[in-house]
């Protein structure tokens, strides 16, 4: 995990891309703990939708679960802040 006022590449260009200045450090920590909540919900929903049984489910509750599964699929965005990728439990 990069120091605090250390910032990974990845955040070097969403930084850029929502036009952060370099001494917003503010900011900055804002967009990262941002990015790791959205990193984390977006594992923990794909991991929930994932482990429903499909089998001898009626075909309104198929298409409802292929619906939320399409619906999570778009969560790390086209635009920033995107999803940073969790450290599982940290």
């Amino acid at each position: 995990m990069p120091a605090i006022n250390s910032w990974t590449t990845d955040e070097e260009n969403v930084f850029a891309k929502l036009g952060v200045a370099k001494d917003d450090k503010t900011l900055r920590m804002l967009i990262r703990g941002q990015r790791r909540i959205n990193g984390r919900i977006f594992e923990a929903l794909t991991v929930i939708l994932n482990s429903f049984p499909t089998q001898n489910l009626d075909p309104e509750s198929l298409r409802l679960l292929a619906e939320a599964k399409d619906i999570v699929r778009v969560i790390p965005g086209e635009d920033p802040p995107f999803c940073e990728p969790s450290t599982k439990g940290s």
